[in-house]
């Protein structure tokens, strides 16, 4: 039972990420062809995507960027300064005279995109883990870290029960397949990333079989 209910501390954090996944994807706004002249955006852009759209003269000032991509997009003659960026990118735009001041907008996240005198002045530097998803806070931590705990429970409560009524020896003896099985499990538990689920399913269907 404590296999069973093993594979879940695997499956549980992965669905979450998949469901927290989908309704973010669920919620962006598509913006087609829009043609901005002379603002100035200070304030934070999430979850955003913008096609073909042409920026004049716009300012870019001391906000985030989350989740937001440009994409067949021109900027000329605008001024970028002091953005930070998560899962931000511009694919296949066009900078002309565009200026990025004290940015984390490197160039990995320009994919594609032609810069026409355009410069790049006091990136910003250190450690930065801007792409890490701010869904993966201390609290979504814990929280899955806890719903695999429980998972674990009721595996423990019932073979508790079962070597109480049946023995210790003989639970020992007719389990030993599946302590070399959860071995192999807690092995391959450190390289589990988003493929765990899977990876647990393909083992255990290999273990019914045998």
């Amino acid at each position: 039972m404590n296999v069973l209910y093993y594979g879940l501390t695997v499956w549980f954090p992965d669905m979450i990420k998949y469901l927290q996944k989908q309704e973010y994807s669920s919620g962006t706004k598509v913006f087609v062809k829009e043609k901005v002249e002379h603002v100035t955006f200070n304030f934070t852009l999430e979850n955003q995507v913008h096609r073909q759209g042409e920026y004049f003269n716009d300012k870019f000032m001391n906000l985030k960027m989350k989740s937001t991509v440009f994409e067949d997009s021109l900027f000329e003659e605008c001024y970028l300064e002091d953005i930070t960026s998560s899962n931000t990118f511009f694919k296949n735009c066009t900078f002309i005279a565009t200026l990025f001041y004290n940015t984390d907008l490197f160039k990995y996240r320009l994919i594609n995109c032609k810069l026409i005198n355009s410069t790049f002045l006091h990136n910003k530097e250190g450690c930065l883990l801007s792409d890490i998803n701010d869904e993966n806070n201390a609290y979504t931590v814990y929280f899955v870290s806890f719903l695999g705990t429980l998972a674990v429970l009721p595996g423990n409560i019932v073979s508790a029960l079962l070597m109480d009524k049946i023995g210790r020896l003989r639970m020992l003896g007719n389990d030993k397949k599946f302590g070399l099985f959860e071995l192999d499990l807690k092995r391959e538990e450190m390289y589990i990333s988003k493929f765990g689920a899977q990876l647990v399913r393909e083992h255990f269907h290999k273990f019914l079989i045998v």
